[in-house]
């Protein structure tokens, strides 16, 4: 099943835990910190930096890991054809009552060009050394 334009996929959120279970996990609350403060102190390194991470991640959040994306595709010539499509759609408005506004509304479609990328000389980049 699609989902619809603008409507959440989970419009009742997360289902929320039975009320018995999650005042039973509270109570507990107490005797897991203890075992947190407890393994910070453990005379294993590798328990104590655990749980001071588990307790890091918990305050802060995860650290935001960067991803790494190759591409054979040269940036810059996708950049030249979205200009050209861009120009394409240029329009005099001394000469047309079309205001600027709608033609930046119009949707535009880039797509990879249909040139051999490794043809295409490419100047080195001045700023790069």
């Amino acid at each position: 099943m699609a989902f619809q334009k603008g409507q959440s996929g989970n419009p009742g959120g997360r289902p929320k835990l039975p009320d018995k279970l999650q005042s039973r996990l509270r109570s507990l609350t107490p005797r897991a910190i203890d075992a947190v403060a407890r393994a910070l102190d453990s005379d294993d390194e590798k328990t104590a930096l655990q749980a001071a991470n588990f307790v890091f991640d918990r305050i802060y959040g995860k650290p935001v890991q960067a991803v790494e994306q190759q591409t054979n595709v040269d940036v810059r010539v996708l950049h030249l054809e979205a200009v050209k499509a861009l120009n394409a759609h240029v329009v005099d408005v001394t000469h047309n009552a079309q205001p600027l506004q709608a033609i930046a509304m119009q949707p535009v479609q880039i797509h990879q060009p249909a040139i051999d990328v490794e043809a295409v000389p490419v100047q080195p980049d001045p700023l790069s050394n």
